[in-house]
């Protein structure tokens, strides 16, 4: 069958349709708006709303009753971000340093934490910021210092801040470098040379290199300068200014940092 056309009826139809502005995307643009709505105006125009897009006025506004319409486009994204832990700083005291004597013992290292946020961004401009999430990628390491409080002023000591770069567990032992301990075996130097007395440890050289600066648990900074027959890998032996120093030191196991 033919469709009829009635021409009144097509101009009336066609009487109703308005011009519509619109603003979108940083265009701007006419429409001729029927009955239908906004949304079915930009749909129509091949302008679709995305899932977080506003539009004024609103969608369901008859389109021919919008002077202008506004899209307004909004997008929401996530990022990834690291964020930095700060390392405690542990301070210990000790009388087996002078006071101007400082050990840091222990570098420790900062740890990481992943941050993920959420940003709303409305016509291409941030407008809010959330956290969503966080969790502990690596988790800090508490440096430790050692700080000085002895008077008491040695024949080896530090002549700068310094610090461990390797931590060793061992035997340790005393001994008197005097008469009444060694002779006639020692003449009061060390094997390299150096006057023996409080300072100076005795190691295996292929364990710890001759000359290398110690801080050791319970009796404080020392050179290794010395060697002994018996001392052997895992072994250092310490040197005291008196003979009952050394017996009252006796043996034990000790950590011994090597310094720099």
């Amino acid at each position: 069958a033919e469709m009829t056309v009635i021409p009144g009826l097509f101009l009336a139809q066609a009487a109703l349709r308005r011009p519509v502005e619109v603003v979108s995307d940083g265009a701007v643009f006419v429409l001729k708006a029927g009955g239908e709505t906004v949304e079915a105006l930009l749909e129509r125009a091949g302008l679709r709303l995305g899932p977080l897009d506003k539009v004024e006025p609103p969608a369901r506004t008859p389109a021919r009753k919008a002077g202008s319409i506004r899209v307004i486009r909004r997008d929401r994204r996530r990022f990834v971000s690291a964020q930095r832990i700060p390392r405690k700083v542990v301070r210990h005291q000790t009388d087996r340093l002078h006071g101007s004597e400082i050990v840091d013992l222990v570098l420790g290292e900062d740890g990481t934490r992943a941050s993920v946020e959420e940003v709303l961004y409305t016509q291409g401009q941030e407008v809010s910021r959330r956290s969503v999430r966080m969790r502990t990628v690596r988790r800090p390491k508490d440096a430790v210092v050692l700080t000085g409080t002895s008077a008491l002023k040695r024949p080896y000591m530090m002549g700068r801040r310094m610090h461990a770069v390797k931590e060793l567990t061992l035997e340790a032992t005393a001994y008197y470098p005097g008469a009444e301990s060694s002779a006639p075996y020692d003449d009061g130097y060390t094997a390299l040379g150096y006057k023996a007395g409080y300072g100076v440890a005795a190691v295996d050289p292929k364990l710890i290199r001759f000359k290398s600066p110690l801080y050791v648990e319970g009796y404080g900074y020392a050179l290794a300068v010395d060697r002994g027959g018996d001392i052997k890998r895992k072994r250092i032996d310490l040197c005291f200014n008196t003979l009952e120093e050394a017996k009252a030191f006796g043996r034990k196991t000790v950590k011994v940092y090597v310094l720099e």
